[in-house]
């Protein structure tokens, strides 16, 4: 039931709207690769990553500050980190904007003082990405190859062992791709 009350602070009426309701949806969307402007905040340099990003595994942990359940998400997240020693994968925290948006000092407290994050901190100011991966609810943890091909999506929360096991499995095909000539 805990776990019910968590996840229920982090999904509002604006998080199940159906996005072709709104004005803005007859935009046709870019699609990949998406610029994510990161911050500075601890683990997290000031900058911009491209979504997805070739020959790089990425996970995306997509997530809410101030949200119990996408903070909780980061410790899954640490530990995947901390089981992965390859150079060629990348881990991202994806600031919702869909909200009030927080200044970079804002999000970089809020980091700083309730994640165990200590990896990119971003934010997609134009919601591209997360349009695109289609992200409702908050958090949602994805793993991507360097093509964009989902190779996980655990929405709510997701364990270490699963988010592990889809980066050595999106990194196996990498590897099989390079390799093919």
């Amino acid at each position: 039931m805990g776990a019910v009350t968590l996840l229920a602070g982090c999904l509002d009426a604006e998080s199940e709207a159906d996005p072709s309701d709104s004005p803005e949806s007859e935009a046709v969307e870019p699609g990949p690769p998406f610029e994510i402007r990161t911050i500075e905040a601890r683990g997290s340099e000031r900058g911009t990553i491209s979504v997805p990003d070739e020959g790089i595994v990425q996970v995306l942990h997509f997530a809410r500050s101030y949200c119990p359940t996408s903070e909780g998400q980061t410790e899954n997240v640490a530990e995947a980190m901390s089981e992965s020693n390859e150079e060629r994968v990348r881990f991202v925290t994806i600031n919702d904007w869909s909200g009030p948006a927080d200044t970079d000092a804002e999000l970089a407290e809020w980091w700083a003082e309730n994640t165990v994050g200590d990896w990119l901190l971003g934010v997609d100011e134009s919601a591209s990405s997360t349009d695109y991966y289609e992200i409702v609810p908050f958090p949602t943890t994805i793993v991507i190859d360097g093509s964009g091909e989902v190779y996980h999506r655990g929405s709510g929360g997701t364990s270490s062992s699963n988010i592990s096991y889809a980066v050595e499995t999106a990194l196996e095909s990498e590897t099989g791709e390079n390799q093919s000539e």
